[in-house]
């Protein structure tokens, strides 16, 4: 619709379940009112989704913007916006500038929100009796961590690229 611009969309789906009968869930298993007090095992859901918008802007020869943005959405964290913005100058032939900025962002791994591991007590244990349901309990509370929220990145960049060599020597970047 508007020759000097190209628009990219996309998007996706997913949906991810994990049953273990070797570790403990983190909300139930210390919890003496829940149906689930005292039993190993976990099942963890997680649904995921997300969908982009890439532009690339060609103005004039000698500038091209590229802008995105992306949105992403799952059942652990909250929703997340992720938009960026760059240009790439060229003030002469083989000499680029490029500036950018732009802002993203890391989920958790289920390693770090949900993952509470179960203990199995060598009869030789020093912790034996009740003593080895408070460690189970201690267990389902230490290590993952259902409050974590995404890790947020953030990027500012600047870059110069010079063609110093093309076309001497018979080689060129395209050439094989």
């Amino acid at each position: 619709f508007f020759d000097p611009l190209l628009l990219i969309a996309g998007g996706g789906a997913r949906f991810s379940w994990l049953r273990s009968g070797d570790l403990l869930d983190g909300d139930s298993y210390a919890s003496p009112g829940h149906p689930d007090f005292h039993r190993v095992g976990v099942e963890h859901r997680e649904a995921r989704a997300g969908a982009f918008v890439h532009g690339e802007l060609t103005p004039a020869d000698f500038v091209t913007c590229t802008f995105g943005l992306r949105l992403d959405y799952n059942t652990v964290t909250d929703l997340f916006l992720s938009p960026r913005l760059a240009a790439v100058f060229r003030p002469a032939q083989g000499h680029f500038l490029r500036v950018g900025a732009a802002r993203a962002f890391r989920k958790p791994a289920f390693l770090e929100t949900h993952a509470h591991p179960s203990v199995s007590f060598p009869d030789t244990s020093p912790i034996t009796g009740p003593a080895r349901e408070e460690f189970l309990e201690f267990m389902s509370r230490a290590i993952g961590n259902a409050g974590l929220d995404n890790e947020e990145l953030v990027s500012v960049e600047a870059g110069y690229l010079g063609r110093f060599f093309d076309r001497r020597w018979g080689w060129t970047p395209t050439s094989t």
